[in-house]
């Protein structure tokens, strides 16, 4: 198994534009985003925002014909759209459209004044306390996809399957409401959405959380699960969001390696650790792995 150039994969695949990243003069913040109007200087903030969006993509996307779309006329449509926005949820979510007329899978607004602990747009957000549990949101129902070993969430019985039906007395549908709304024509709502669920999973070590579930019965079941020490290497690139890389491996039944990580954050880390792996792996029945690099 050779492995891509990673240092120049994870640039390429995590395209993230990082608003009010120009300068310091680029802030494109308020306490509330929803409610505050907008000050002239956030106006234009906005506009520039939007040609360092458009520019940035139009420079680096892998697709140099931007699968055939006119990425000239998205700027000069939604332009009106921005200079007319009342409130930053306004402004940003026409943003947002404009990335997802791409259908891309890699593209997301990390709002840089908005703080890390209430930061919607990330399923971490550098919350460190962690409750164990993955989720999957499928036809508007939350999910639980797994839940880890050791975790707060398996010590407190909670099962894969489960459906999630409300966190602290919030129901489901009305915490995902918002992002149900800013993804609603993006490639990214399935994920966006399940990054809400695992948000309200998560916070600082020592808090925890209400959850009320139905259990692969059917019965209503109300667990308290407190949040835990995240386990992995906690990473920062550049001004995104702190994320904790997770790398795992081993041999399963039949000779066969298993490898995974939940995120490209740290190539060199995964590379070592792929590449010991792979030592490990080499000779088993299910086939040769070569090395890694």
């Amino acid at each position: 198994m050779k492995l891509p150039n990673v240092r120049y994969t994870v640039r390429r695949l995590m395209i993230v534009v990082a608003l009010a990243a120009i300068n310091s003069a680029v802030v494109l913040a308020s306490s509330d985003p929803r409610v505050t109007p907008l000050s002239p200087e956030q106006r234009q903030a906005n506009l520039l925002s939007l040609d360092m969006i458009w520019t940035t993509v139009k420079a680096k996307y892998w697709d140099a014909t931007l699968g055939g779309r006119e990425w000239d006329a998205r700027r000069n449509e939604l332009r009106p759209r921005i200079e007319r926005a009342r409130t930053m949820t306004e402004a940003r979510q026409a943003l947002r459209e404009m990335l997802g007329r791409l259908k891309g899978s890699h593209f997301k607004i990390h709002a840089a004044d908005v703080d890390e602990d209430s930061d919607t747009a990330s399923a971490e957000a550098g919350r460190d306390g962690w409750s164990g549990i993955d989720v999957r949101v499928i036809d508007g129902q939350a999910l639980v996809l797994r839940v880890s070993d050791g975790s707060p969430a398996q010590m407190a019985g909670v099962h894969s399957g489960w459906q999630i039906l409300s966190f602290n007395g919030t129901e489901l549908q009305t915490a995902l409401q918002a992002a149900n709304h800013m993804y609603r024509s993006s490639t990214r709502l399935e994920d966006e959405l399940a990054g809400v669920a695992r948000r309200h999973l998560s916070g600082k070590v020592g808090q925890s959380v209400g959850t009320v579930f139905h259990d692969n019965q059917g019965r209503v079941v109300a667990i308290r699960i407190p949040f835990a020490q995240r386990p992995g290497r906690r990473i920062v690139v550049e001004n995104m969001p702190r994320r904790y890389v997770e790398f795992h491996s081993r041999l399963l039944e039949g000779d066969i390696g298993y490898i995974s990580f939940n995120a490209w954050y740290d190539p060199v880390y995964l590379e070592d650790e792929v590449a010991r792996s792979v030592k490990r792996f080499k000779g088993t029945k299910g086939g040769h792995l070569g090395p890694a690099r």
